[in-house]
């Protein structure tokens, strides 16, 4: 139910304010049942074809006041790169959220910059470099590495396929990437999460998020279609709602069955 929380959270505050948020400008709101304390909201604009100046002048204004509303409310903002982690140890306890919308205090997890072999949560970014050359927007999302009990979760935002094909030649450098749970790259869209991809990572769940008749037809049949044939369990947004997978001594349980 955690959509139709921030939904109604996100309501009040637009109910408060008197008018819609404006794109580009930010909010804050309390993470409630999802695996996080805090939510930050962005409004960004609707790209079409060329990213136009305009474009990227509102997109640069969602990421800065995302960055602004997060140190206005006491909360640690930091900078990442490939190599870089976080892990779970160390945090403190979190207060709670005002009630209009600010945060009281926020929960520091530890930073490292390699791999200690502990059990606990880890965070791990693999993409991009700082000075990577990006073929269209899509391909400068974050990707993460999430590892818990010995299960290997990776995000890959709205990453397509050149950027797969950058991501896998720096593993090759760096060691085998693999994993039991992918979210699947820019919806399930026919440019994302190529036959290759797949077999380097060769996971066993394959999340995609996507809304019920979008648009884009995401996921699209071909990307089902390799989904398939790389025998991945798939789990949709669009058929569950919010997806909860949980690990319990290293194995993972489908919370929607």
């Amino acid at each position: 139910f955690s959509g139709i929380q921030l939904r109604l959270a996100c309501g009040k505050l637009m109910e408060r304010q008197g008018h819609e948020e404006p794109v580009g400008k930010a909010k804050i709101t309390r993470g409630f049942n999802l695996p996080c304390r805090y939510v930050l909201h962005t409004v960004g604009p609707m790209i079409h074809g060329r990213l136009t100046d305009k474009a990227l002048e509102l997109l640069t204004s969602c990421y800065r006041s995302c960055l602004e509303l997060a140190e206005e409310n006491g909360t640690e903002v930091r900078f990442t790169r490939p190599g870089v982690l976080v892990s779970d140890r160390g945090g403190g306890e979190s207060n709670d959220m005002r009630d209009d919308g600010s945060v009281c205090d926020s929960r520091k997890p530890s930073v490292s910059s390699s791999v200690d072999g502990s059990d606990g949560f880890i965070l791990t970014c693999l993409y991009p470099e700082p000075e990577e050359p990006i073929a269209s927007t899509n391909d400068g999302s974050m990707v993460l590495l999430a590892q818990y009990e010995g299960v290997n979760m990776l995000f890959t935002g709205d990453l397509e396929s050149s950027g797969e094909a950058r991501l896998l030649a720096r593993s090759d450098r760096t060691g085998q990437l693999s994993c039991d749970i992918l979210k699947v790259g820019h919806h399930g869209s026919k440019g994302s999460t190529s036959q290759l991809f797949l077999e380097e990572l060769n996971p066993f769940f394959a999340v995609i998020s996507c809304g019920r008749d979008n648009s884009y037809g995401h996921p699209h049949a071909e990307l089902l279609s390799r989904l398939e044939e790389q025998k991945c369990k798939v789990v949709t947004t669009m058929e569950e709602g919010a997806v909860t997978l949980r690990i319990y001594k290293g194995k993972i349980y489908d919370c929607g069955q």
